[in-house]
C-alpha cells in the first residue's frame, strides 16, 4: 500500500485498488502486509466486501427486478405505454401544447399593443 496513508494505514484509494483487484503484484503484496498487521484495516476490507457482494447482488437480477436488500417494496417493472390510452393522451397533450401556445401568443399581442398604445 502507498506511504500515504497515516500510521502505515492505506488511503482508501489503495484499499478500494485492492478490493476491486486492480492492483499491480507489488502493491498486492504491500496490502497483504498491511492487512495482516492492521486488524482495522482488515475489518474495515472485511465490511467493504459485504457492502460490494450485496450490491453486485441487489443489481445483478434484470435491472427492473433490481432493489434494495430486505426491500418491502415490489420492484418497479419497466413503463410501458400502449394501446388507445396511448393515443388518447397524445391527443391530450397535443390540445394542451395548442391551448398553451395561443394563449401564449395572445398574451404577448396584447403586450404589445399595449405598449404601442400607450
Amino acid at each position: 500500500m502507498s506511504d500515504s496513508g497515516k500510521r502505515g494505514q492505506a488511503p482508501d484509494a489503495d484499499l478500494c485498488a485492492y478490493l476491486d483487484d486492480e492492483c499491480g503484484p507489488g502493491q498486492r503484496r504491500r496490502a497483504d502486509s498491511a492487512l495482516t498487521q492492521d486488524p482495522t484495516l482488515a475489518r474495515k476490507l472485511a465490511v467493504w466486501r459485504r457492502n460490494d457482494s450485496t450490491l453486485r447482488a441487489a443489481f445483478s437480477a434484470h435491472p427492473s427486478q433490481a432493489r434494495a436488500p430486505n426491500s418491502t417494496n415490489p420492484p418497479i417493472g419497466p413503463l410501458e405505454i400502449s394501446g388507445a390510452g396511448t393515443q388518447k393522451r397524445r391527443m391530450d397533450l397535443a390540445i394542451a401544447a395548442a391551448f398553451l401556445a395561443g394563449a401564449l401568443s395572445a398574451g404577448g399581442a396584447f403586450v404589445v399593443v399595449n405598449l404601442i398604445v400607450n
